[in-house]
């Protein structure tokens, strides 16, 4: 072999060689890049990087601006925050903080709500947030290692370890021991692929360790179809029996006004109420126990009155259908919270935050309300102009529910005189599921 022949071999090897190392360090580069799949399971202090990073802590206000609750939620979709319907009760805004950091965004609208399973999905103004991968909740089994990521008690990006305890199909919930507070609602239950599996929902207090979660699979299921304020979430988590101040799993509201039996008027009002809290049945009775009105509602998923019956007392009935538009425009003037209705220049009615009248006007009177710390009524005012012509006072007695079954008003109709009168009882029958 010549000077020239062992030159080109030089030449040959050096670029082979050369070709071999830059190839097997693009190969290296480009198994860095490929994530791995999601069979493979992770450490715990991976699965809390991927979490907290996609976790959030939900601020709800009020009217005024101010904050009414807290919970938790997390990134699923760019841009989607899902949580549960109750955190946004009565809000008319919503502000959502990543975890642990200085990031804070508007919640702009609401995108779905199950108010059956307790699912609000609420779009946020950034879509930089990395999603979780949602995992497969119907393979999720009893005994399998879990964690959960959210807030209790506002305290930000926590993140605990356990089991599910058991798969309750019947109430549709998956039990974990997991340890979670208040401010955890919402927050995300991951298996160990670092996938969403549930959504935390709630905690038995009296229960160590008593705890559940939504499985991912109803959110997959829920329509995205809502393009409306914060407000309605917060409408549509404000339940009628929330209304009504009761508590507990009431299934019927049976009401008698005492001071009206001896005279041709309504005096008994039947209410009866889905295990949500939907009012679906409403029924009037005069002293002399004939109906003398009725009607009945149809809901959907988002307790929404999507079709209404009105009874007669000549046996005729009339159904009405509402379209979507139309079943959120009943709901929205069925919740105000702190906002004053204007009907007329002279008739209006101003509620609170709490969703509950505090004054009215109409053609010169006024009247105004106020309540106790649980929401009942324990104080009312008839004005004429600004004299009052009426002033009443209630007490109150209460089944081991805590809801009140008699409700006793006193009257004073001359604020110059001390004297107070009985003005009437009403009398309550409650049954619970």
């Amino acid at each position: 072999m010549n000077e020239a022949s062992r030159e080109n071999m030089k030449i040959k090897t050096i670029i082979f060689v050369c070709c071999t190392v830059l190839f097997q360090a693009n190969v290296a580069n480009s198994q860095q890049k490929i994530p791995p799949t999601s069979n493979v399971a992770r450490s715990s202090q991976e699965i809390a990087k991927l979490a907290l990073q996609s976790t959030v802590l939900i601020i709800t206000e009020g009217s005024n601006g101010q904050p009414i609750g807290q919970g938790s939620g997390f990134v699923f979709a760019p841009g989607l925050v899902v949580s549960n319907l109750h955190v946004f009760e009565r809000a008319t805004n919503a502000i959502v903080k990543v975890a642990g950091s200085e990031k804070i965004y508007k919640a702009i609208e609401v995108v779905a709500i199950s108010a059956k399973d307790d699912i609000c999905v609420i779009r946020i103004e950034n879509t930089s947030v990395p999603p979780l991968r949602l995992g497969d909740s119907d393979k999720v089994n009893t005994g399998d290692e879990i964690f959960v990521a959210s807030n209790p008690k506002g305290l930000e990006g926590s993140f605990t370890k356990g089991i599910v305890s058991s798969i309750r199909k019947q109430a549709g919930l998956l039990q974990i021991d997991a340890s979670i507070s208040s401010g955890s609602s919402g927050g995300v239950l991951l298996n160990t692929k670092a996938e969403a599996i549930g959504i935390v929902r709630s905690s038995v207090v009296s229960g160590q360790n008593l705890n559940f979660a939504i499985p991912i699979s109803k959110l997959k299921s829920l329509p995205r179809r809502f393009k409306h304020p914060i407000v309605l979430a917060g409408a549509c988590a404000f339940s009628d029996t929330d209304k009504e101040v009761l508590k507990g799993p009431v299934m019927k509201l049976d009401t008698r006004n005492d001071t009206l039996t001896r005279v041709e008027r309504e005096s008994r009002v039947v209410r009866n109420y889905d295990r949500i809290g939907n009012e679906t049945e409403e029924i009037h009775y005069s002293s002399k126990n004939v109906i003398t009105w009725r009607v009945s509602r149809v809901f959907d998923e988002s307790s929404l009155v999507v079709s209404q019956t009105n009874y007669y007392d000549d046996g005729t009935k009339k159904t009405t259908n509402f379209s979507f538009d139309e079943a959120v425009k009943n709901k929205l003037d069925g919740r105000q919270f702190g906002m004053k209705i204007t009907r007329a220049e002279d008739e209006w009615e101003i509620f609170n935050d709490f969703g509950w009248l505090t004054e009215s006007s109409v053609v010169g009177f006024q009247q105004m309300f106020k309540y106790d710390k649980d929401g009942r009524e324990a104080e009312q005012k008839f004005l004429l102009g600004s004299k009052v012509i009426s002033h009443s006072l209630y007490s109150y007695q209460f089944d081991g529910v805590g809801n009140w079954l008699e409700r006793t008003e006193r009257v004073n109709y001359d604020p110059a005189e001390s004297e107070w009168a009985n003005a009437g009882r009403i009398v309550r029958e409650i049954t619970y599921y």
